[in-house]
């Protein structure tokens, strides 16, 4: 599977349990975000200080493809 050379980035957010929700990918072809998509749903994270209100903020990854 040839996917290119490119570097994205992917914004999300994180609920107090963890879990990965609302994903925005940027500058992705379909299959590289399909696979960004499938990555995300399987991360774990640890939940958010409690001093980080409800949904506060977006967390960045930068994903290089070659």
């Amino acid at each position: 599977m040839n996917l290119g050379y490119a570097r994205t980035t992917v914004e999300f957010r994180v609920d107090r349990s963890g879990r990965v929700y609302d994903v925005k990918v940027q500058r992705a072809n379909d299959a590289q975000a399909l696979i960004i998509a499938s990555m995300m749903s399987s991360l774990e994270v640890p939940p958010p200080p409690r001093s980080a209100g409800a949904g506060c903020c977006w967390l960045s990854l930068n994903v290089s493809f070659h």
